[in-house]
Formats: structure tokens, C-alpha cells, sequence
């Protein structure tokens, strides 16, 4: 029997009618809806605040927004996978961050250097870039550029962007490595790694000289860039290069 809340009410009444004693419905109160309390910068306020707060040493690299319905980081393989190699093809997507200006240009701290407008473009260009390649997990460097980078990508995938130090610039081999631990994983078929120029160069030219790895085009090129690395038994077997928005 359905009961709406009315209906109940009058099925109390009849019961402490027929049951002295009974006690009365207890009085439901509306919860009102919890409220963010922290600002979210988004679009063009974004810089404005920023300098604000670096200028006041108050501001910190932020973990990127957390959808609930996201899909949690888990980019490795947990399942033994990763001892062996697979005879299923796996691609790993290489991205570029985004334009953020120059280091000389930049006076803090390079962790915190964040894009440009220039670059906001560019990780807005690669959500229709890389949605249609099916990303399964976002990995990041830790870097404000990459976080920013990944930023759309995230909230249209509904991914959750995982970091990891091994994508910085002075953490070449293990980058090599990551990227070698995820080739071997079916379950980690469209990784997207953001990392840095010279964290790209490096790990196509390993994979070009250990694998035969034929790139077609010098590495790594420009900012906001896309390589699509198909591994076939943990090997490097297919390239291909998507250049970045202008």
C-alpha cells in the first residue's frame, strides 16, 4: 500500500484511537541544501585571484575538483597484469600542457605557473581532441600547468585526475617507467599522462631507440600537443602525433 505523507498521518490517528498510549508521528523538519563555502575561480577570474594570492603568499597548488560520480584514479594495474605483457593493443595518450608563458617571464614559484589565456584555449581544444579516444584514467604531473591542463577533459569525462611525481621534469626514468608499467595492462588502455616538454621528448626518444619506435616527426613538439602510443606485448608499436590549437 502506497502511503503518502498525509495518508500517514491519518493511520496514526486511527492508531491512537484503537491504541491508547500510542505515540504521535514525529515532526519532519526540511533540510535545507548544503552550500559551498569556498569560492571556485573559474574562466578569466581566475588569473586576477591568483596573482591576489600569490602576491599574499596565501595561495597553494589546489587538488582539481572532485565530481562524486567520477570514476576513481586508478591508472595501474592491480591485478598481476603488469608482470607480463599484453597481446591486447594499449594506448597510452601523451599530452603536452598548455601554454603558461615563459619561465624567464614567471617570478615565483614554477610549480605554481599557471596557464595562459592562450592555454586555456588549448585544454578547452583537447576535450574534443581526446573524448573521442576514450580516455579511461587522467594522470597528471603535479604541476599547475597539467592540472589546469587536464582540467576540462576531467569535468566533461567525469574522470578524476590522479598526480603523480614521476611526470615532473626531474623524474625522467620513472616517467619511462610509468609509462612502460601501463603498456603491460589492458585495464589501462586510454591513459592520458600530461606531463612537460622535456618529460615527452625524453620517453618518445626511449621508445623510439628500445622499441623501433617510428615517430615520423621530431619530438616532442609544441605546447598542448597529443601523441597516441599504441603498445602491442608491452612494446611501443604505432605513433601518432595530433598538434596542438594555435
Amino acid at each position: 500500500m502506497h502511503c503518502t505523507p498525509e495518508g500517514g498521518g491519518r493511520l496514526m490517528g486511527h492508531l491512537r484511537r484503537l491504541l491508547p498510549g500510542t505515540p504521535p508521528p514525529p515532526a519532519v523538519a526540511d533540510v535545507p541544501a548544503v552550500r559551498p563555502t569556498e569560492p571556485s575561480f573559474t574562466g578569466r577570474s581566475r588569473g586576477r585571484h591568483l596573482s591576489v594570492a600569490l602576491a599574499a603568499g596565501e595561495w597553494r597548488c589546489p587538488d582539481p575538483p572532485v565530481d562524486p560520480q567520477a570514476s576513481p584514479p586508478a591508472p595501474f594495474p592491480t591485478d598481476g597484469a603488469s608482470d607480463r605483457a599484453s597481446w591486447t593493443p594499449v594506448r597510452v595518450l601523451l599530452v603536452r600542457h598548455g601554454h603558461a608563458g615563459t619561465k624567464e617571464g614567471w617570478t615565483g614559484d614554477d610549480r605554481l605557473r599557471p596557464l595562459d589565456a592562450r592555454g586555456r584555449r588549448q585544454a578547452d581544444h583537447l576535450v574534443g581532441v581526446l573524448s573521442p579516444l576514450d580516455p579511461s584514467h587522467i594522470v597528471s604531473s603535479p604541476f599547475l600547468r597539467c592540472l589546469q591542463t587536464m582540467e576540462p577533459l576531467a569535468a566533461t569525462s567525469r574522470l578524476r585526475v590522479a598526480r603523480d611525481d614521476a611526470l615532473t621534469p626531474d623524474q625522467v626514468p620513472l616517467a619511462v617507467q610509468l609509462v612502460r608499467r601501463l603498456s603491460r595492462s589492458p585495464s589501462s588502455d586510454g591513459t592520458v599522462l600530461c606531463t612537460h616538454g622535456e618529460v615527452m621528448g625524453e620517453v618518445l626518444a626511449v621508445l623510439a631507440s628500445e622499441d623501433g619506435l617510428d615517430l615520423g616527426r621530431r619530438p616532442p613538439g609544441p605546447k598542448g600537443c597529443v601523441w597516441v602510443i599504441e603498445f602491442l606485448q608491452s612494446k611501443a608499436a604505432r605513433a601518432r602525433y595530433i598538434a596542438p590549437r594555435r
